[in-house]
């Protein structure tokens, strides 16, 4: 079952009128869950992510620093290029 073809699941109680309840797709279930060991592993998932992401912008901040003045072009002012 994909995300785009949802179905839904008629639910009769006894003595009621049946009502119907969308089944969860697996990313929207993994999404919305409630159980602690999932929950755990996004947040895990999440931290890291963010920690590489910082990481590769450290190394950018730093390739930038290694030499004085601007590291590119289109930081440099006209200022600075005219002589």
């Amino acid at each position: 079952m994909t995300l785009l073809h949802a179905q839904a699941r008629v639910v009769v109680a006894a003595g009621k009128h049946p009502r119907h309840e969308p089944q969860h797709t697996r990313l929207l279930g993994y999404i919305t869950t409630t159980n602690h060991k999932t929950i755990g592993i996004m947040y895990t998932c999440t931290a890291f992510f963010f920690f590489i992401l910082a990481g590769i912008m450290a190394e950018f901040m730093r390739a930038e620093l290694a030499r004085p003045g601007p590291a590119c072009s289109w930081c440099r002012t006209s200022s600075t290029t005219s002589s």
